[in-house]
This record gives structure tokens, C-alpha cells and sequence, in this order.
């Protein structure tokens, strides 16, 4: 079994041997990034495919054979360029080593994280390419999983997630509309993610949401051809799954700024950090309707449940995305932004906002 673990110096790989318990190893060879994740392997199992990050412009992809129980690295291969503006970044690599499928958010998406695919080509990497409409939406798509001849992803809806599954054809290319998985592995009102497939054996993971007299908990489960499905573990409490990748923004302390009403609040939804439409239609009118070079500042907010860190990311994300659909959509006026980020005290979709002030 190998399975990763996320601790402070970084997120890291171990081995285990089924039902004996105090024999996990930290694999040095598997291990060679501070951030490392398994991203798929082939079917016999002899090939295990790692992403590894090194540094932040050093991010590969390792072949792995195993032999008289040690991990040989037999193949290396560098990342696509690309420049995620997302927190999280999914892999999963085709067991051909030919398709790459990433979920992440590179430039301009369909909404928040998408699914993009690229191509070893010539000994390279293609552009990622977005999988367009027959998967990704203005949710979040993301832990992309491929078999021969489906795509299996999970899809946030607010503080909820669902499994999808849609056709691919010969190209790999989304062939008709992802239809959610049934109720055996979508939990109703759960974080339903990391769906796997392998044969007639399915593995997925749900995670409930906390409640006032309960934390969230980790569940994960297999299922086999009678589709009874079984736990097989259940990790200590966390409220939101580990992502395979972290790229976080540097903290931004809070900075005090006189009172003053907002012009706009923008709302969202539990960890969400980008823009509605409905909010959106509010923005534009409110940009439009001012004179060249106004001066604008970005408030970004975040209520007082989860870690620190996770906390000040969420605040920064939120004014840092607003700040960008200003820069890209009214780049003719000139607006001189100003970037806020705040914590709240209080719990509560209340503090989930980003206020909007122009200078009188």
C-alpha cells in the first residue's frame, strides 16, 4: 500500500504492507520533491508514476519499477510549462504515459478549476489543452481519473463534491455529457473525490461535512462486482481533502484602512474564492459607471472557520481574482487598485465577501 502523508516540511509518500501495522517507510527514491504524490501507474502494477516537486520551477513526473522490494526510478520526465492561478493542482497520468490530464487553473477557464489534457509528443509535452464544455463548468472539476475508455472527475458544488463519469473516444477526447455517478458512491450532502476504477474493484473517498457538535471525517471505500460498498479506512478529522499540489500566495497580513461603506459586496459560498455571475453583472455596472484612473480598493474577506493559513489564502484569493477581472476586463480605464485582506473573528457566510470601495 502507498499511500501520502502531508506534514510541515512538505507532503510525502510512505509504504505500508496490508495488515501489518508499524511497518511504514518513507521511501527515499519516491521522495526525492518536498511535495510528492502518486499520479498513476500501469495495469500490471510493475510502473508507479510520481509527481515530484522540487523546487518551484523544478516539478517532474518519475517512472518507477519496483524490484526485490526497492523503488528504481527508470524514466523522468519534466511537467508541461504552464502557470496555474489556482491553490490546488491534479494529475493523473494515462497508463500509456502518453495523455497527461491536470486539473488546475490556467489562464482563462470555464469558471474555477478545470480539466485540461496534454500530449508526449516528440519527447515533449503539448500545451495543456481545456476539455471545453462536455466536461469542465463554472464549478470546479478537478482529481481527474482515466480508464481506457472513460474520464472520472468530482465536481464542487459550494462545501459539496460529486463523482462524474463521461465517455472518451479513440483521441481521448470527452465523447457526450458526464453523468454523476450513483448514490453507491456519491454521498448525499458529502465531499465525494479521488474515484479510481481498477477492473471490477472501485475505491473513492467521502468526506462529511461538520456539523455544531461534530467535526468533518474522512471516509474512504472499496467496492467489488457486488457493489457492497466496504470501509476500509477512516483518517483522522480534516475539513477539506489534502490537495496533490500546493502553490499558496504569501501570507498577507490584514492591513487597517479608514471605515468607510462599500460601494459592492460580493458574496460566496464555503472556501469559494471566485466571483458569481450574478456578482459579476454588480461589478461591471459598478466599473463601467466610473471615470478613468479612479482609485479602487479590493477588500478581501474570510470568516473564522479553518486554519490560519487557510484562512489568510481564502481572504487574498478572493481580492486577488477581483483585482484580476479588473485588470483584464477595464485595462482602459487606468484603475488604481488597492489589495486588502482580512480575517474575521466570526464564523458564518457573512464574512465570506470582498467589498469594493472607490475613493471619493
Amino acid at each position: 500500500m502507498i499511500y501520502t502523508q502531508k506534514e510541515e516540511q512538505g507532503q510525502y509518500l510512505y509504504t505500508e504492507r496490508r495488515g501489518a501495522s508499524g511497518t511504514a517507510t518513507k521511501d527515499a527514491a519516491l521522495n526525492a520533491g518536498v511535495i510528492n504524490a502518486v499520479i498513476g501507474r500501469n495495469e500490471s502494477g510493475s510502473e508507479l508514476y510520481v509527481y515530484q516537486k522540487v523546487s518551484r520551477k523544478d516539478e517532474r513526473i518519475a517512472v518507477f519499477t519496483q524490484k526485490n522490494g526497492a523503488f528504481e526510478k527508470v524514466e523522468e520526465r519534466r511537467l508541461p510549462k504552464m502557470r496555474n492561478n489556482s491553490y490546488n493542482l491534479g494529475l493523473f497520468l494515462s497508463e500509456d504515459k502518453s495523455r497527461l490530464f491536470i486539473s488546475a487553473e490556467l489562464g482563462r477557464t470555464r469558471g474555477r478549476d478545470d480539466i485540461y489534457q496534454s500530449r508526449w509528443e516528440n519527447g515533449k509535452w503539448s500545451k495543456p489543452k481545456n476539455m471545453g464544455k462536455a466536461v469542465n463548468t463554472r464549478e470546479a472539476e478537478f482529481a481527474p481519473f482515466a480508464t481506457a475508455d472513460s474520464l472520472f472527475f468530482s465536481r464542487q458544488r459550494d462545501t459539496e463534491a460529486y463523482v462524474y463519469g463521461v465517455p472518451l473516444d479513440a483521441s481521448k477526447a470527452a465523447a457526450g455529457e458526464p453523468v454523476m455517478l450513483t448514490s453507491n458512491v456519491n454521498q448525499d450532502k458529502a465531499f465525494n473525490a479521488y474515484y479510481r476504477r481498477d477492473g471490477e474493484k472501485e475505491t473513492w473517498l467521502s468526506v462529511s461535512q461538520p456539523t455544531a457538535t461534530a467535526q468533518a471525517t474522512y471516509t474512504a471505500y472499496a467496492s467489488v462486482a457486488e457493489s457492497v460498498p466496504a470501509v476500509v479506512a477512516a483518517p483522522a478529522p480534516n475539513p477539506t481533502p489534502a490537495p496533490v499540489a500546493v502553490q499558496a500566495p504569501a501570507p498577507v497580513e490584514p492591513t487597517p484602512v479608514k471605515a468607510a461603506a462599500a460601494d459592492l459586496v460580493l458574496s460566496y459560498g464555503f472556501n469559494r474564492v471566485f466571483t458569481e455571475e450574478t456578482d459579476l453583472r454588480q461589478l461591471n455596472k459598478l466599473l463601467a459607471s466610473q471615470p478613468k484612473g479612479a482609485k479602487i480598493s479590493v477588500k478581501g474577506y474570510s470568516d473564522a472557520f479553518g486554519t490560519a493559513e487557510a484562512k489568510q489564502r481564502v481572504s487574498r484569493k478572493r481580492a486577488v481574482f477581483v483585482k484580476w477581472y479588473i485588470d483584464n476586463y477595464f485595462s482602459g480605464k487606468g484603475f488604481e487598485v488597492t489589495l486588502e485582506n482580512v480575517v474575521a473573528e466570526e464564523k458564518g457566510s457573512g464574512q465570506r465577501k470582498t467589498e469594493i470601495t472607490v475613493a471619493k
